[in-house]
């Protein structure tokens, strides 16, 4: 089939005085756009009118076969002939086509005969024209209003239709034209299909033809039919919870088709293999399994994967992260805590004497985790130790206070959880023997106190000690001259508090004695407080006037002053009397 085109002119008219219709000699003419001949006065005038049409539209034939050109002119009734002026013509040449040229071409009109059309010509670049023009014996002419010139090519069309292939939406047929080869462009436009996403065009429905994109170029040499192609869209994921180990997640997913879903969910080395779901959602139990991929931490990152398939056909996966966690319940734990003398005495725990050793056993770590460390807590206790065994212990040092002690053992695993148990001891009290205080004065054999003349003391103690146990106390009062070298035994199991008259015998007024109080217990702790009974006090004379002293005992011969003395006046010393001044001068000197 052949191809017509429209294209509507835009005339102008001229005129001239010669009978040889070349536009160059053509003069406007104000009149109007006349064609024919006519006389004016004595001047003979011959009329053309040019046809304008816009070079894009010329375009559009120009390089085509022309099969055939048909000119027709709008003309005012005054014209003798037909209101339309009909040109068909087809070229001389072999191949019996017509080119619209694209250059000037002039022609001559004959002198005689009906108006003909003037071959294409130029007024102005790019706008082409064709000219009508001539002249009548009777000078007839006609205006002209208009003019369309039809133009038939050789074109022929092929067609591209669009198979939507299971999608709506696919564009309406493209009619190509052409001559010999058809040249055209996809058309740019996606169908849609529910669960898929559009992947361009072929010319096989299977996909195993050419493909085009759309705005595509495509040559056709026949009819063609193009399908759309589709890729299924797999399910996407939506979201997955938290969950602590042995709880449940939940996961949740967009369908974009009828297609089969399955799920798998991945922690460390642990592979849950793929499960089939169905819906948009499911629940999944954390098995206990995946403990053991978090031997170190509290939690981890575990993944989630949905997998789409058509036809057994895998066409997408889709994951998600989320955090496993272990529950704050999963901690370690203690089987049992001992506590173990050390030194006991009388199967006690005695003050300053014993210590104890706490022994935990029959710990574990927190499911999957494995233990770390132990610590051991309390009086006279601050140890740690890292290991991985089930049992630890630590001992105490000696107990400084007495009374109920608490020892804490606690067990770490490696996830840094702890679990801690208590044992409590009873301590008992205990102190070495301490005399606070001895008291002894010079009395009669009755007990009476007598400072002068007494040749008998009268002692007593104050003391404590721990009576626990089979603890015992040795306890022994002694005395002795001040100047000898050994201690009289003078009582033994003593009494604190108790007074004891201690016979001395022919003791001399003017010696001082040493009283002692011994104390020792079963430990063998001991104390022992000594004082001295002093001499006689006061002024005396020994025999044969030869001695005095004043503030205590005579011990020797001449005068023993034991007080502060003030000396007014004048001391003699032999036959040497010196003075206050001299006495200040001496003391002056020793200092």
């Amino acid at each position: 089939m052949s191809r017509t085109y429209t294209l509507t002119a835009t005339t102008y008219g001229g005129r001239t005085t010669s009978r040889n219709m070349y536009m160059s000699t053509m003069q406007p003419w104000a009149g109007g756009k006349r064609a024919g001949c006519w006389k004016s006065g004595s001047t003979d005038y011959y009329g053309a009118v040019s046809f304008i049409f816009n070079s894009g539209d010329l375009a559009t034939v120009r390089g085509h076969t022309i099969e055939s050109i048909k000119l027709s002119v709008d003309c005012s009734s005054t014209f003798a002939y037909s209101e339309e002026l009909i040109y068909e013509q087809k070229s001389t040449d072999s191949t019996t086509n017509w080119t619209i040229p694209n250059y000037a071409h002039e022609v001559t009109v004959p002198r005689y005969g009906a108006i003909p059309i003037i071959d294409v010509t130029v007024l102005g670049v790019p706008d082409y024209g064709y000219v009508i023009g001539g002249y009548y014996r009777t000078y007839a002419y006609a205006d002209v209003t208009g003019g369309t010139l039809t133009v038939v090519t050789a074109e022929t069309s092929k067609t591209i239709t669009y198979n939507a292939n299971g999608g709506t939406n696919s564009p309406e047929p493209t009619v190509v034209w052409g001559e010999g080869s058809w040249e055209g462009i996809v058309t740019i436009h996606s169908p849609t299909r529910t669960g898929y996403s559009f992947d361009g065009w072929n010319t096989q429905a299977n996909g195993g033809g050419t493909a085009y994109d759309p705005a595509d170029d495509i040559t056709l040499t026949a009819d063609i039919t193009l399908y759309a192609q589709w890729t299924a869209l797999s399910s996407v994921l939506d979201s997955v919870t938290d969950a602590n180990i042995t709880e449940t997640t939940t996961v949740s997913w967009t369908n974009y088709g009828s297609f089969t879903n399955k799920l798998r969910f991945i922690f460390g080395s642990v592979d849950s293999g793929e499960i089939s779901v169905t819906g948009s959602s499911y629940t999944y139990a954390l098995p206990a399994t995946w403990y053991a991929q978090t031997p170190n931490a509290t939690s981890g990152t575990a993944t989630v994967y949905l997998y789409t398939y058509v036809d057994g056909i895998l066409i997408g996966t889709s994951s998600m992260t989320f955090t496993a966690s272990v529950k704050s319940s999963v901690v370690p734990s203690i089987g049992s805590i001992t506590a173990t003398g050390v030194d006991l005495m009388w199967n006690l725990y005695l003050q300053g004497h014993s210590s104890v050793t706490i022994s935990v056993a029959g710990c574990a770590a927190g499911a999957g985790a494995s233990i770390a460390s132990y610590s051991f807590q309390g009086h006279e206790l601050n140890y740690s130790t890292q290991t991985s065994q089930a049992s630890a212990s630590a001992t105490s040092g000696v107990f400084a206070v007495s009374g109920s002690l608490t020892y804490t053992a606690t067990v770490t695993d490696t996830r840094g959880r702890s679990a801690s148990q208590t044992v409590t001891i009873s301590v008992t009290a205990y102190a070495a023997p301490n005399i606070s205080s001895v008291t002894g004065v010079r009395c009669n054999a009755d007990g009476t106190e007598n400072p002068i003349t007494g040749t008998t003391i009268k002692a007593s103690t104050n003391f404590t000690w721990t009576a626990v146990g089979s603890n015992a106390l040795t306890s022994t009062l002694s005395y002795k001259k001040h100047t000898d070298q050994y201690y009289t035994q003078a009582q033994t199991g003593l009494t604190s508090g108790s007074t004891y008259i201690i016979a001395v015998g022919l003791a001399l007024i003017d010696s001082s004695y040493d009283v002692q109080v011994e104390l020792t217990d079963s430990l063998g702790n001991s104390a022992t407080y000594t004082i001295i009974v002093p001499p006689v006090v006061g002024i005396s004379f020994g025999l044969k006037n030869d001695r005095a002293r004043f503030g205590g005992p005579v011990e020797q011969a001449g005068l023993q002053i034991d007080w502060n003395t003030l000396i007014k006046g004048t001391l003699t010393i032999g036959t040497t009397t010196i003075t206050e001044n001299h006495l200040q001068q001496l003391l002056a000197l020793i200092q």
